[in-house]
């Protein structure tokens, strides 16, 4: 009983003398100043712009004395290259896998001159949001592809449980 009155005393004591151990005091002209630190806005970031919507894949005409142009198109060849890339890739979601969910999904990429995606966009969904985000993400890590001087094509993502 004598330990729960001097533990009591002791508590309200320092409740007590604690009240002012909390008070703020001013500052005097001896305390250095604060560090005070604020918020910026964020620079902008550039804004990848892509062509409207009704874009026609495009390629430079060949001059007046160049060879015949082979029988597959430059479409076809992007298109065989890019799905050739699209086969080692494992890029069909788990949980659409446990799902069941297959689809085919359509993807304009656009390209630069050493054949590197450098954006992607969907074009027509493959029905399940997942499959069409896995898709462009897969569609936008294709590298080096034989462009024929094709700037733009769109590629059928296709997926498939077997």
């Amino acid at each position: 009983m004598l330990a729960l009155a001097a533990s009591l005393t002791l508590h309200l004591a320092l409740l007590a003398g604690g009240a002012r151990w909390l008070q703020k005091t001013p500052k005097t002209p001896n305390t250095p100043n604060v560090l005070q630190a604020r918020l910026a806005e964020p620079a902008p970031q550039p804004q990848l712009t892509l062509p409207p919507k009704p874009l026609r894949t495009s390629r430079p005409k060949p001059p007046p004395d160049a060879p015949a142009a082979s029988p597959v198109s430059p479409a076809a060849t992007l298109t065989a290259s890019a799905h050739q890339q699209l086969s080692r890739l494992d890029f069909y979601p788990l949980e659409a896998i446990q799902n069941g969910w297959q689809g085919e999904a359509w993807v304009q990429i656009f390209l630069d001159e050493e054949g590197n995606v450098i954006a992607a966009r969907l074009e027509a969904s493959s029905g399940y949001p997942l499959l069409d985000a896995a898709a462009v993400n897969a569609a936008r890590s294709l590298k080096r592809l034989s462009r024929s001087g094709l700037d733009s094509a769109i590629l059928p993502v296709r997926f498939r449980l077997e």
